[in-house]
Protein backbone atom coordinates (compact mmCIF):
# COMPACT_ATOMS: atom_id res chain seq x y z
CA UNK A 1 0.00 0.00 0.00
CA UNK A 2 2.63 2.35 0.37
CA UNK A 3 4.20 1.84 -2.89
CA UNK A 4 0.50 2.64 -4.36
CA UNK A 5 0.39 6.42 -2.12
CA UNK A 6 4.02 6.71 -3.08
CA UNK A 7 2.96 6.63 -6.72
CA UNK A 8 0.01 8.65 -6.23
CA UNK A 9 1.99 11.24 -4.59
CA UNK A 10 4.59 11.24 -7.41
CA UNK A 11 1.78 11.66 -10.15
CA UNK A 12 -0.17 14.38 -8.38
CA UNK A 13 3.28 16.28 -8.14
CA UNK A 14 4.17 15.83 -12.00
CA UNK A 15 0.40 16.92 -12.73
CA UNK A 16 0.70 19.39 -10.18
CA UNK A 17 4.37 20.81 -11.56
CA UNK A 18 2.75 20.44 -15.28
CA UNK A 19 -0.17 22.90 -14.04
CA UNK A 20 2.38 25.31 -12.70
CA UNK A 21 4.16 25.25 -15.53
CA UNK A 22 1.00 25.89 -17.66
CA UNK A 23 0.21 28.41 -15.76
CA UNK A 24 3.21 30.27 -16.10
CA UNK A 25 3.25 30.03 -19.40
CA UNK A 26 -0.04 31.77 -19.67
CA UNK A 27 0.77 34.15 -17.37
CA UNK A 28 3.70 34.99 -19.80
CA UNK A 29 1.29 34.69 -22.97
CA UNK A 30 -1.07 37.48 -21.30
CA UNK A 31 1.69 39.57 -20.25
CA UNK A 32 2.99 39.53 -23.50
CA UNK A 33 -0.37 40.25 -25.40
CA UNK A 34 -0.84 42.87 -22.39
CA UNK A 35 2.68 44.48 -23.63
CA UNK A 36 1.61 44.63 -26.88
CA UNK A 37 -1.84 46.08 -26.24
CA UNK A 38 0.02 48.96 -24.43
CA UNK A 39 2.89 49.17 -27.67
CA UNK A 40 -0.11 49.64 -29.87
CA UNK A 41 -2.16 52.18 -27.55
CA UNK A 42 0.95 54.06 -27.00
CA UNK A 43 1.50 54.20 -30.71
CA UNK A 44 -2.37 55.38 -31.67
CA UNK A 45 -1.87 57.95 -29.10
CA UNK A 46 1.85 59.19 -31.12
CA UNK A 47 -0.27 59.49 -34.39
CA UNK A 48 -3.08 61.11 -32.99
CA UNK A 49 -0.54 63.59 -31.04
CA UNK A 50 1.15 64.30 -34.51
CA UNK A 51 -2.43 64.22 -36.36
CA UNK A 52 -3.26 67.45 -33.85
CA UNK A 53 -0.46 68.90 -34.07
CA UNK A 54 -0.12 68.59 -37.95
CA UNK A 55 -3.57 69.97 -37.79
CA UNK A 56 -3.30 73.01 -35.37
CA UNK A 57 0.10 73.94 -37.48
CA UNK A 58 -2.67 74.34 -40.43
CA UNK A 59 -4.90 76.36 -38.74
CA UNK A 60 -2.24 78.71 -37.44
CA UNK A 61 -0.62 79.02 -40.91
CA UNK A 62 -3.85 79.72 -42.30
CA UNK A 63 -4.62 82.49 -39.74
CA UNK A 64 -1.34 83.96 -40.07
CA UNK A 65 -2.57 83.96 -43.85
CA UNK A 66 -5.94 85.83 -42.93
CA UNK A 67 -3.68 88.23 -40.82
CA UNK A 68 -1.28 89.41 -43.87
CA UNK A 69 -4.20 89.45 -45.99
CA UNK A 70 -6.43 91.84 -43.75
CA UNK A 71 -3.40 93.98 -43.05
CA UNK A 72 -2.66 94.01 -47.11
CA UNK A 73 -6.65 95.43 -47.59
CA UNK A 74 -5.97 98.40 -45.14
CA UNK A 75 -3.39 99.79 -47.19
CA UNK A 76 -6.01 99.45 -50.13
CA UNK A 77 -7.02 102.35 -48.25
CA UNK A 78 -4.60 104.63 -48.88
CA UNK A 79 -4.22 103.92 -52.45
CA UNK A 80 -5.23 107.27 -54.46
CA UNK A 81 -8.96 108.00 -55.78
CA UNK A 82 -7.30 108.60 -59.42
CA UNK A 83 -5.22 106.16 -61.02
CA UNK A 84 -2.72 106.21 -63.78
CA UNK A 85 -1.75 103.53 -66.17
CA UNK A 86 0.55 103.16 -68.95
CA UNK A 87 -0.89 100.21 -70.86
CA UNK A 88 1.02 99.40 -74.21
CA UNK A 89 2.33 102.73 -73.82
CA UNK A 90 -0.60 104.59 -73.70
CA UNK A 91 -1.24 106.62 -70.58
CA UNK A 92 -4.53 106.63 -69.11
CA UNK A 93 -6.28 108.07 -65.65
CA UNK A 94 -9.31 105.81 -64.29
CA UNK A 95 -10.75 106.22 -61.04
CA UNK A 96 -9.61 103.17 -58.38
CA UNK A 97 -14.06 102.58 -58.30
CA UNK A 98 -13.68 102.57 -61.75
CA UNK A 99 -10.54 99.46 -61.75
CA UNK A 100 -12.31 98.13 -58.39
CA UNK A 101 -15.61 97.63 -60.54
CA UNK A 102 -14.37 96.40 -63.39
CA UNK A 103 -12.66 93.24 -61.81
CA UNK A 104 -10.16 92.14 -64.33
CA UNK A 105 -9.00 91.54 -67.96
CA UNK A 106 -12.61 90.15 -68.95
CA UNK A 107 -14.32 93.16 -67.90
CA UNK A 108 -12.39 95.40 -69.65
CA UNK A 109 -12.69 93.67 -73.27
CA UNK A 110 -15.58 94.76 -75.68
CA UNK A 111 -18.29 92.14 -75.47
CA UNK A 112 -17.91 91.65 -79.18
CA UNK A 113 -14.30 90.46 -78.65
CA UNK A 114 -15.12 88.09 -75.48
CA UNK A 115 -14.29 84.97 -77.48
CA UNK A 116 -11.85 81.94 -76.12
CA UNK A 117 -9.33 83.11 -78.67
CA UNK A 118 -9.34 86.78 -77.61
CA UNK A 119 -9.31 86.25 -73.97
CA UNK A 120 -6.38 84.11 -73.96
CA UNK A 121 -4.33 85.89 -76.71
CA UNK A 122 -1.71 88.06 -74.19
CA UNK A 123 -0.74 90.12 -76.92
CA UNK A 124 -3.78 92.25 -76.49
CA UNK A 125 -3.15 93.47 -72.86
CA UNK A 126 -0.44 95.43 -74.51
CA UNK A 127 -2.40 97.22 -76.89
CA UNK A 128 -4.39 100.47 -74.83
CA UNK A 129 -7.51 100.08 -78.06
CA UNK A 130 -8.99 97.05 -76.61
CA UNK A 131 -9.25 98.80 -73.22
CA UNK A 132 -9.65 102.69 -73.44
CA UNK A 133 -13.46 102.44 -73.05
CA UNK A 134 -13.15 101.16 -69.62
CA UNK A 135 -10.72 103.64 -68.36
CA UNK A 136 -13.39 106.69 -68.77
CA UNK A 137 -13.66 107.32 -65.11
CA UNK A 138 -17.67 107.11 -63.91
Amino acid sequence: RLEHIESTAKRLCTAVREEVTTLATMQSKAAAASKAADDKTAAADANAKAAHEAAAAEVQAEKTALQAERDAMKDVQSFPTVIELDVGGTRFKTSRSTLCRCGGREALVDEKKRSREYLNASEHDCDAKYYAHAFVAS
